[in-house]
C-alpha cells in the first residue's frame, strides 16, 4: 500500500501535463504546414547581388506564414545597439495611385495593450503565453541543406535552459544552423490562430538576443501578403513585406523594432499595417550561415 502523494509532486505533474497539451497542434495544422509554399527570388542580375527571398505562407492556425526576406541583400551593418525609444522616423505616404482598400479580416483578435509579454519561455512549452488572445506555437523551418544541425521542419520548437542564466531568466529559444545553400532558415510563430491580430495598442516589439556575429531579419507579416489558398487575402503575385535587419553580437543585448520602422521599410504594395498582423518571424539568409542564436523575453513595446 502506498502512502499519500506529495502535493508538490502532484502540482509539478499537472504543470507538465498542461505544457504537453498546449503543444498539441490543432487538427489539420501539420498537413497544412507541409503544404507551405517556398518561392525563390530571380537569379542574380548583373551589377548587383541579390539574395534568395523566402515567403512561406501557411495556415494561420499555427506558425505557417514564415519570414519575409528582403529581395535585395542588405549591407551588413555595424553592430546594432538598443536605440532610445521612441524612434522618430518620418514615414512616407504611398502614392495616391497605390492606395489599397484591404478586404476585411476573416477574424480579428485585438491586443488591448495590458499584457505586453509575448513569450518569456519560462513555462518551457512551445506555445506563446496565453494572453490577449495569443495562442501561436513556435516553429523553425530551413532549406534542408544542413539536416544534421537543422532539419527542414522543426515544429513545435521548445525553449532550452540558459547556461548560465540571464539574470532571473532560466529558459530561452536556441536556434543553431549549419552552412545553408538555398534560402536559409526561419524561426516563426502565429499570433492568433486563423485571425488578424491587431497590435496597434503597442508601438513595436523588443527582445533580448545573442548570436555568433550573425545578421537576423525580423518581420511581422500582414494577412494581405498571405496567399488565399493558405488562409490569407492575397491573390495573384503576393508582395514581399518589410523586414528589419539586425546585427546580433555574442553577448546578450536588448533590441527594439517599432511599427514605425517597419512602415518606413514598406513599399506602396506592401505597407505594414499593425491592425492586420499574422506572424512574427526571425529569418536567416544563407550568407549569414552557419549561426548560433539565442532569443529571450519577447515583449511588445508600450506606447508612450
Amino acid at each position: 500500500m502506498t502512502g499519500p502523494r506529495d502535493p508538490e509532486q502532484m502540482e509539478w505533474e499537472a504543470e507538465l501535463l498542461r505544457s504537453a497539451l498546449l503543444d498539441v497542434p490543432r487538427k489539420g495544422a501539420r498537413e497544412r504546414v507541409r503544404d507551405a509554399v517556398l518561392r525563390e527570388a530571380a537569379p542574380p542580375g548583373a551589377g548587383r547581388a541579390r539574395t534568395v527571398a523566402l515567403f512561406a505562407a501557411g495556415a494561420l492556425s499555427i506558425a505557417a506564414a514564415v519570414a519575409l526576406f528582403l529581395r535585395v541583400k542588405p549591407e551588413r551593418s555595424a553592430e546594432l545597439r538598443p536605440e532610445p525609444f521612441p524612434v522618430a522616423t518620418p514615414v512616407p505616404a504611398p502614392p495616391a495611385s497605390a492606395a489599397v482598400h484591404p478586404r476585411p479580416c476573416p477574424k480579428l483578435v485585438v491586443a488591448t495593450g495590458a499584457e505586453p509579454v509575448i513569450d518569456d519561455f519560462e513555462d518551457r512549452n512551445a506555445r506563446l503565453l496565453l494572453a490577449e488572445g495569443r495562442d501561436g506555437t513556435w516553429a523553425v523551418y530551413s532549406d534542408g541543406t544542413a539536416p544534421k544541425i537543422l532539419p527542414a521542419l522543426n515544429w513545435p520548437w521548445h525553449p532550452q535552459r540558459l547556461s548560465p542564466p540571464r539574470g532571473e531568466s532560466q529558459y530561452g529559444l536556441h536556434v543553431p544552423g549549419g552552412k545553408m545553400a538555398k534560402w536559409g532558415a526561419v524561426l516563426t510563430v502565429d499570433f492568433a490562430s486563423g485571425a488578424c491580430y491587431d497590435v496597434s495598442a503597442y508601438a513595436g516589439i523588443e527582445f533580448w538576443a545573442k548570436g555568433t556575429d550573425t545578421l537576423v531579419h525580423l518581420a511581422v507579416n500582414n494577412i494581405d501578403w498571405v496567399e488565399e489558398g493558405k488562409g490569407g487575402l492575397c491573390s495573384g503575385e503576393c508582395p514581399q513585406g518589410p523586414a528589419k535587419a539586425i546585427d546580433l553580437v555574442r553577448s546578450w543585448a536588448l533590441y527594439r523594432v517599432t511599427w514605425q520602422e517597419l512602415q518606413g521599410l514598406s513599399g506602396p504594395t506592401a505597407m505594414f499595417d499593425p491592425k492586420r498582423a499574422v506572424t512574427l518571424s526571425f529569418g536567416f539568409y544563407p550568407q549569414d550561415t552557419p549561426f548560433d542564436v539565442w532569443i529571450d523575453d519577447l515583449r511588445f513595446i508600450a506606447r508612450p
